[in-house]
């Protein structure tokens, strides 16, 4: 890591298609594209910053938006095979066509706060916990809400 640290700069693209069940208006194609910096101070504390610019395209309009996030996160090595992290993201979505009950043009912002612990059990093997909190302010009441989430997962790396 040397006096002034670790640098590392990802760019990661997404491309989803996403089928719905109930709704075919809502079946579309999602892609986004992330650049991301991470400054890793020594071997136990690393910081990260993203922005992200996605657009989901779907065939009924009013599902069909672009939007742009910013994400602060840092991770610390508890030791060898135990952290905890946090991540802080805002969104902001606009939607290309308004809903039929909709007096203006819809515009979500959301914020999404996350705090986690991770365990690696065995070479390949990870367990995580954690909780995220959820807030999304809309233009159209309809979609304005909170939310609490526990998650608890496991993975294996092959």
């Amino acid at each position: 890591y040397g006096e002034r640290g670790e640098w590392r700069f990802t760019t990661t693209g997404n491309f989803d298609l996403r089928r719905y069940v109930s709704s075919k208006d809502r079946n579309s194609t999602f892609v986004s594209l992330d650049e991301s910096v991470q400054f890793s101070y020594n071997e136990d504390f690393t910081m990260q910053v993203g922005l992200t610019a996605a657009h989901e395209f779907t065939k009924a309009e009013q599902y069909e938006y672009t939007s742009g996030a910013a994400t602060l996160g840092g991770t610390y090595q508890l030791s060898d095979g135990a952290s905890i992290y946090s991540r802080l993201k805002y969104s902001r979505s606009s939607y290309e066509e308004k809903e039929s009950l909709m007096l203006e043009d819809r515009v979500d912002s959301q914020l999404v706060a996350t705090i986690g612990s991770s365990l690696k059990l065995e070479k390949d093997l990870f367990l995580d916990i954690n909780a995220q909190i959820t807030d999304n302010t809309s233009t159209f009441g309809l979609y304005d809400y909170s939310r609490n989430i526990l998650t608890f997962s496991s993975s294996y790396r092959f």
